[in-house]
């Protein structure tokens, strides 16, 4: 009996030992993942700016994400029951207004169906401080005007 108790024992120590030293291996793992994302940060930054919506029959929510490598992205969810997305590019009905400069987005999600979300990406070469995004021609708005400033 005695000896099978020294059995657990040692096969509870190397047990607690694996454990240990397994938690310790992740947790210098978990410090380089955040050194890395410390590195990654430096390269691009979240954006504070607040979602806005413009709604009518056809709702849109823009929300400023990040701004990396000289490009702002912005998340676009565009929702409506009576017309069809499809027909809407959004290549030529967004406007990013910034500094004096007017630009369409060098990438934008071709809409379908009755919902859709995606980024707007506009090459802006710096994080701005204050923009304005227009949209224009999507029903029954004529232009849609959204602004943040910080």
């Amino acid at each position: 009996m005695e000896k099978e108790n020294n059995v657990r024992l040692g096969i509870l120590i190397i047990a607690i030992t694996g454990i240990v030293l397994l938690a310790s291996g992740c947790t210098n793992n978990n410090s380089t993942l955040i050194d890395k994302s410390k590195n990654i940060e430096n390269k691009h930054s979240r954006l504070n700016f607040e979602a806005q919506s413009s709604e009518s029959i056809v709702t849109i929510d823009l929300t400023p994400k990040e701004f990396e490598n000289g490009k702002l992205y912005v998340d676009i969810g565009i929702n409506t029951h009576s017309e069809d997305l499809t027909q809407f590019d959004l290549t030529q009905l967004v406007k990013l207004k910034y500094n004096g400069n007017s630009i369409f987005p060098e990438s934008a999600p071709k809409l379908s169906g009755h919902h859709d979300s995606g980024t707007l990406i506009f090459d802006v070469g710096k994080e701005l401080k204050s923009f304005k995004i227009i949209i224009n021609n999507i029903p029954d708005v004529q232009e849609r005007i959204f602004e943040w400033n910080s």
